[in-house]
């Protein structure tokens, strides 16, 4: 898999003296828990692989620590919509370091995950930023609040995950594209949903970012683009009851 990846980007995408990197960008709407499928993925990678390392640098380690304990820290009688660590702030993307390869060697690549703020995508004046970051990613991750997804029959799902938007960023970016690209789908908060039924889950995923699948599969980005859904279990001491609607 290392290698797959190194000789898919080395020369397509910025390098460092050491390491070649390959850019990822965490795409998704304020609230949606793109920190904290981060925080999620770089807690439990040791546990789940044992011929893979990932290691964050110095400047990256000390903050997802932090966010990773405010997450373990949702303990709770209930969690609201859009419940979740504190997102990212600021007029700049934070840019998360990690170090990634086989395990017992040397690294061979660095991964370079992309956090912005996500109010951006409702802020005219920012969305473009958004859009290089995608440009110049070759990868995107799109975390999914499952709950908000599966519940009601998704009632409240294009408002808070907002797949519209989404897609309308990817027809723009994604245009005449010279180099492959990897998008990953990505149901946070799943725990109940991989408990029940699972097949449902990645049902639901399909259908409710169907506007996306439809695009890629079209004939000038399917050679180009793969599509991968990969739930990730990041509140697991939490298993989701019910959605209750209040009034104010």
């Amino acid at each position: 898999m290392v290698s797959f990846l190194k000789k898919l980007f080395t020369n397509e995408f910025d390098t460092t003296e050491q390491l070649p990197v390959l850019k990822v960008t965490m795409l998704g709407p304020s609230g949606v828990g793109k920190t904290s499928l981060l925080a999620a993925m770089y807690d439990q990678f040791d546990q789940i692989s044992q011929d893979l390392q990932l290691r964050a640098y110095e400047d990256t380690a000390p903050i997802l620590d932090k966010r990773l304990q405010d997450l373990k820290n949702m303990v709770g009688d209930s969690i609201k919509p859009k419940d979740g660590i504190q997102g990212t702030a600021g007029d700049e993307p934070t840019c998360y370091r990690f170090q990634f390869g086989e395990t017992g060697a040397n690294p061979e690549l660095e991964i370079q995950f992309q956090d912005y703020p996500g109010g951006w995508l409702e802020k005219n004046n920012q969305i473009e930023k958004v859009r290089t970051l995608i440009r110049e990613s070759a990868a995107i991750l799109i975390p999914i609040d499952a709950a908000i997804l599966m519940e009601n029959n998704g009632e409240y799902h294009d408002k808070f995950n907002q797949p519209d938007q989404i897609n309308d960023l990817l027809k723009t970016v994604y245009r005449n594209l010279d180099s492959p690209r990897l998008v990953i789908l990505a149901p946070v908060k799943c725990e109940k949903y991989m408990q029940d039924n699972p097949g449902k889950l990645f049902d639901q995923v399909k259908k409710g970012y169907k506007k996306v699948f439809n695009q890629l599969a079209g004939e000038k980005l399917l050679p180009k683009v793969a599509v991968i859904i990969t739930p990730v279990q990041t509140v697991g001491n939490i298993v989701f009851s019910r959605i209750e609607k209040t009034t104010r």
